[in-house]
């Protein structure tokens, strides 16, 4: 793991800000934070650096959509009777196994094409989100279409336990996950797909319930977040979903603290607001590129990324750091951050920047093979989570070829 030094290949001077955007007056009902059984209360910020898939989210009051639909737990999941998997050992060094107290790693006994693996952690622990499909016909399909579903676990430090699970996917293309968040001590957050509908669904009390937006979100506080769909932003006040704001470009990132809101998309847009009052105001002499993710320590110190570069901005000027020898092989999709540090991830690296340098976490070289990333989140910089999966090679056996990692500020260790 050899220290890179960031380049920064340009700097950008900033411009007086431009208004743009107002304040729309829908209100929306929506599910507040809600304790997931057995979890124990918490406090802090939380959220998901990223994009959304698919282009543009519907409203769940537009035309040709179906009504909020909601999805109980079906249980803890079916037994897994695939043959047990041989050791997995990747590419880059692993130290002692398990996290806390709990050694055991986590194996998911839905069986079907993996189509999302996700991590998100609070005070009670880290939940990991795997949906595996019913995709009949494929030759990739392995399994018994009886046992798929989504599935989310908790580990409190002692060993991972289904707190909901949906049963068998019947339609074939349901239990997709693009991100999965959550309310510090409440409920958990899933845009993805359930029954057929796509959509952003609170998991609390053994029920997944439609949210009446969907799109990417961000999670301030337990009783505050932000979404985005389309060109409307959205915010949560601890009992409904509100537009908050539209604004005249498309959207897809966003992030927010306690005074300010700022939010990315494509042709160059960027825009912040305070968070009191929706006057969002584009960002000039934005760096040219659909910036699919937006993680912030203040409101002069905020990151944004367009395929493999990062780009940093401190409230004047913009600093656009060269990280293609890290990311070559593909565009970043999350990121993570805490204490002026910032952890990033493709679906083939992971990487720490702090300090001006960009250090390699987990090279491309590790992942040539069938090996990806798929989620990122974390308590401090020495409780980092990542979620990978290997399918090609694992999907067979059980546990499915899913992992979950936790980085320690200096190894890695399978839990």
């Amino acid at each position: 793991m050899t220290p890179l030094k960031a380049r920064f290949i340009s700097s950008l001077s900033a411009a007086a800000i431009a208004g743009c955007g107002g304040q729309i007056s829908d209100n929306h009902g929506a599910m507040a934070g809600a304790g997931l059984g057995g979890g124990q209360s918490s406090t802090g910020a939380s959220g998901s650096g990223g994009s959304a898939p698919g282009g543009a989210a519907e409203d769940a009051g537009d035309p040709g959509r179906g009504g909020l639909i909601e999805v109980p737990s079906s249980g803890t999941g079916p037994v897994d009777t695939r043959p047990e998997a041989p050791p997995w050992q990747p590419d880059f060094p692993l130290g002692e196994p398990g996290w806390k107290s709990g050694t055991a790693p986590l194996c998911p006994t839905n069986t079907g094409r993996l189509t999302s693996h996700g991590v998100w952690a609070d005070q009670r622990g880290v939940f990991a989100l795997t949906s595996h499909a019913c995709t009949r016909g494929l030759d990739a399909f392995v399994g018994d279409c009886k046992q798929t579903g989504l599935a989310l676990e908790l580990n409190e430090g002692k060993g991972w336990s289904v707190v909901f699970s949906t049963g068998e996917d019947v339609s074939g293309n349901d239990i997709a996950s693009a991100q999965l968040s959550g309310f510090p001590g409440g409920a958990l957050l899933d845009l993805g797909a359930l029954r057929g509908q796509w959509g952003l669904f609170s998991i609390a009390d053994g029920v997944a319930k439609e949210q009446p937006f969907s799109g990417r979100v961000y999670v301030v506080d337990e009783t505050t977040a932000y979404g985005v769909s389309d060109t409307h932003v959205y915010k949560f006040d601890g009992s409904t979903w509100e537009k908050f704001a539209a604004l005249p470009a498309a959207v897809a990132a966003v992030w927010a603290d306690g005074s300010r809101v700022v939010v990315a998309g494509s042709d160059d847009a960027i825009f912040q607001s305070r968070a009191d009052r929706a006057d969002f105001s584009a960002l000039p002499n934005a760096p040219p590129g659909t910036h699919s993710i937006v993680w912030g320590f203040a409101q002069k110190d905020v990151w944004l990324s367009s395929g493999s570069q990062l780009t940093h901005y401190d409230g004047t000027s913009w600093d656009v750091m060269d990280t293609a020898d890290l990311f070559s092989a593909g565009a970043l999709t999350e990121a993570w951050g805490a204490q002026d540090v910032l952890f990033v991830r493709s679906q083939r690296a992971l990487a720490r920047i702090a300090d001006g340098q960009a250090q390699s976490l987990i090279p491309e070289s590790a992942t040539a093979g069938g090996l990806s990333l798929t989620g990122l989140f974390g308590r401090s910089t020495q409780e980092v989570f990542v979620s990978l999966e290997n399918e090609r090679d694992y999907g067979a056996y059980q546990c499915s070829g899913d992992f979950m990692l936790w980085f320690d500020g200096t190894a890695f260790h399978r839990f």
